[in-house]
């Protein structure tokens, strides 16, 4: 399912240095990988992120907290930015951009 892909995703980009990205392949919070930074809304991160179907054990505020230490600029630009292909990583870093004000708003509600 989306949620085991995108755990999976994440834990082979953590774990390999070596792999170069492109906006595709970033794994997105979304159940369909996005085409764009456009296709990255609000109500489809939120809805992926709080879905019933997963993580049953943690608590909405967990949920948003764990992916916020994924995405937070601080975190993905000095890790994840740098694997990602020049003519892409514009759009992935405005993508980045998109989560991280989603999580922020998430964490303001």
């Amino acid at each position: 399912d989306a949620w085991n892909t995108y755990e999976y995703r994440w834990a082979a980009l953590q774990s390999s240095r070596e792999e170069r990205l492109t906006f595709r392949t970033v794994p997105w919070p979304l159940i369909c990988t996005p085409s764009s930074p456009s296709s990255l809304s609000g109500d489809n991160i939120a809805f992926f992120l709080l879905s019933p179907l997963h993580s049953e054990n943690k608590s909405r505020k967990e949920r948003i907290r764990e992916a916020m230490q994924r995405w937070h600029n601080d975190k993905f630009e000095p890790r994840i930015l740098p694997r990602v292909v020049e003519s892409d990583r514009d759009a992935v870093k405005e993508g980045v951009d998109a989560v991280v004000r989603c999580l922020n708003d998430l964490l303001a509600r």
